[in-house]
């Protein structure tokens, strides 16, 4: 019997993203396959969606950075294990 490995994601906020924050607490969830950076915001948003029904922000999600605690990962990054991120929502004004 082969064991599926749980990956712990811990993703804290930033921006437009901590509207759905409770207290400073990062959004916590669990996937069971290592996965690209594309593919996890495709996860957030599901995890966004199940803890706030009216959420509506995919396009943030979609155009906003994800990080780790060193540096900015490219779409194709694969996270293979539990992890702490960031969402850094791209930034306007002057």
């Amino acid at each position: 019997m082969t064991t599926v490995p749980v990956i712990d994601i811990k993703l804290n906020l930033f921006g437009a993203f901590r509207k759905y924050e409770s207290k400073g607490t990062p959004i916590s969830f669990q996937v069971h396959e290592s996965m690209s950076v594309k593919m996890f915001k495709k996860r957030l948003a599901d995890r966004l969606r199940e803890l706030f029904p009216d959420f509506t922000d995919e396009q943030l999600i979609e155009d906003s950075a994800i990080a780790d605690e060193t540096r900015v990962l490219s779409q194709d990054h694969f996270l293979t294990g539990s992890c702490n991120l960031l969402i850094l929502p791209p930034v306007c004004g002057g």
